[in-house]
């Protein structure tokens, strides 16, 4: 899940913090036939990629689906190299506003209140079904559909108990996706996701990750001025944890839990400490750096 409004401002500074894995991905840009076919739901069309279905609202253009399907089918390649791929077919819903997602959601998804109160959008369903807000085609995909790619390893809603963990994952993976066609970009947000947190810290803004660690404590600060900020910290606490341990690792730790290891002891049986002594060590290098 993700804020709408406040998704994780991209300023183009870039002071290089540390050194960590790059978000540009070996592969080339994948360019594959899109099917445009009838679909029975009123006010809306359909294009098939390769991987997925998008559905796309009345409003949106055919430009506007395609850049949405090229997205999916980068998402697609990254988080399947990175975690796995889905057992069926995603279908993506394209908005033409905001608002337009946000009433669907509520009338016809049957999602709560609490989404058009704080105009956020769930991530991807069990059933492999996420909406998009118009103009967020690479990173947010990426991020949404890897949500439901580490419950499919971890099992499913098994996230609501290592909320930073898989938030941080998830961004992790969006920012992969942007890369496979903007890599300087995603490089550049990475740089100043890095820049904001360092801030962040010095100044007494660090939220302990005990205290980001189950979907009631996420949802309680998605309504104070922390709302930006846990995405933030939750960014860079995993990308640190990757350039230091691989990706790979973080994976096992997801399979772990879903083997029926709770997160806190698989966190300690791969990487040989706690989520506190990791989080120690993490502060010490943001005060030496």
């Amino acid at each position: 899940m993700i804020k709408a409004k406040s998704i994780l401002p991209i300023f183009f500074v870039s002071i290089l913090l540390m050194e960590a894995v790059s978000f540009a991905s070996s592969g080339a840009p994948i360019y594959l036939p899109l099917i445009l076919r009838p679909f029975s739901r009123p006010g809306f069309g359909v294009l098939e990629t390769s991987h997925g279905t998008i559905v796309y609202q009345e409003g949106v253009t055919l430009a506007a689906a395609q850049e949405v399907g090229a997205g999916f089918e980068d998402a697609h390649q990254v988080v399947g190299e990175d975690l796995g791929y889905p057992e069926g077919r995603p279908r993506l819903y394209v908005y033409r506003s905001l608002d337009d997602l946000l009433n669907d959601l509520i009338n016809t998804w049957h999602y709560p209140e609490w989404f058009r109160t704080y105009q956020a959008i769930p991530r991807m369903n069990k059933n492999y079904e996420a909406w998009i807000p118009p103009n967020m085609a690479g990173w947010f995909i990426g991020h949404e559909y890897s949500h439901r790619i580490i419950e499919r390893v971890a099992g499913l809603n098994s996230q609501t108990k290592y909320k930073w963990f898989d938030e941080g994952l998830a961004e992790h993976e969006g920012l992969r996706t942007w890369a496979v066609r903007s890599p300087l970009e995603a490089e550049t947000a990475r740089q100043n996701y890095w820049n904001q947190v360092k801030t962040g810290f010095q100044s007494g803004q660090w939220i302990a990750l005990q205290a980001l660690t189950t979907e009631s404590q996420w949802t309680a600060q998605m309504s104070t001025p922390n709302k930006d900020w846990i995405y933030l910290e939750a960014a860079v606490v995993v990308d640190y944890l990757i350039a230091q341990k691989g990706l790979s690792q973080v994976k096992a730790v997801l399979i772990k839990v879903g083997s029926g290891t709770p997160f806190a002891d698989a966190f300690q049986q791969v990487f040989g400490r706690t989520v506190d002594q990791f989080e120690a060590e993490f502060k010490a290098y943001l005060i030496s750096h």
